[in-house]
């Protein structure tokens, strides 16, 4: 059986012009999503200088760590298989759909990124997500940081 991925919401954060994101308020907006109820596992982080937020959302309990998406293909590669089986449900966005469209993927490494005038930060973030969903070692991980059972029914390798 084919694991089915299924995909609350995507979302772009941009910096006011000028400007940078207020880090401080995107993990508020996150906090704010798990205490309406939302079943927030696992918070990774690609960049450079987030230890401050992973120590944040681990004291919060939720489970965070790093998750590079420019230096391994793998989470792509996982992406990539979802969307050609057809297992996943994803709000469609236009920043989504046209990051996906544009990615670039260099044949010899397998690493992926995008042209230069463009971005790829929701779709690193749908492939961090579909990547962690099909791996049980990264929910395993994240499960027994907060004291959960380790086994996780429903959760199949591609």
């Amino acid at each position: 059986p084919v694991p089915r991925v299924h995909i609350d919401l995507t979302l772009r954060i941009v910096p006011p012009p000028g400007g940078r994101i207020d880090i401080i308020e995107v993990e508020e907006f996150i906090l704010r999503l798990v205490a309406m109820g939302m079943d927030i596992r696992l918070v990774t982080f690609d960049q450079y200088q987030s230890e401050r937020s992973i120590q944040s959302f681990e004291r919060a309990g939720i489970p965070s760590r790093r998750l590079s998406l420019d230096r391994y293909p793998e989470p792509y590669q996982t992406l990539r298989r979802i969307l050609r089986l057809d297992a996943a449900s994803i709000p469609w966005s236009s920043v989504l759909d046209r990051e996906l469209r544009d990615l670039l993927e260099d044949a010899g490494s397998g690493r992926v990124d995008h042209p230069a005038k463009g971005s790829k930060d929701v779709a690193d973030s749908l492939a961090g997500v579909c990547h962690a969903l099909v791996h049980p070692e990264y929910l395993r991980w994240a499960m027994e940081r907060t004291g959960q059972a380790a086994t996780l029914p429903g959760v199949i390798p591609l």
